[in-house]
């Protein structure tokens, strides 16, 4: 993933959606990454999530948002994001389609999605279709561009 990104990450908005730990976006944190936000609704992750953060020293530079992505996007949010990470649990395709079509919305205008599958279902994305599909084993991308 970083290594399609390049240098694009240097000075972006990051939204790590269905953070988990926190993986996607504490390492665009420190590839120069402005920012980054997290959603994650667990709390016992989010409470791992925030000493991560707190440990690596890059709580001033990230926001941890307690919701479900539905909740997220419910809000009337304005920010835009250069770079999203979406990265569900595995299996609920429809759930996923939903996810993927309001966190589109939320991309600049050259902004860069990148939706993490392990199956070969392609989310319903409101007539928008990937700019670019990778696999890895059984991992696939499905990369979407603002």
């Amino acid at each position: 993933v970083f290594d399609i990104l390049g240098e694009s990450v240097i000075g972006a908005n990051v939204l790590d959606a269905a953070a988990g730990s926190g993986a996607y976006g504490i390492e665009a944190l420190s590839r120069g990454a402005s920012r980054a936000e997290f959603i994650e609704p667990d709390p016992k992750v989010r409470t791992i999530l925030l000493g991560n953060l707190a440990r690596l020293g890059l709580s001033d530079r990230s926001i941890v948002h307690g919701s479900a992505i539905a909740g997220f996007l419910a809000r009337k949010n304005t920010t835009r994001y250069d770079i999203v990470f979406h990265d569900p649990p595995y299996g609920d395709a429809e759930v996923s389609a939903r996810d993927v079509n309001g966190l589109l919305r939320l991309l600049s205008p050259n902004g860069i999605l990148f939706h993490e599958r392990g199956d070969d279902i392609e989310p319903a994305s409101s007539g928008r279709l990937p700019s670019d599909r990778r696999r890895y084993g059984t991992t696939r991308f499905l990369i979407y561009r603002g």
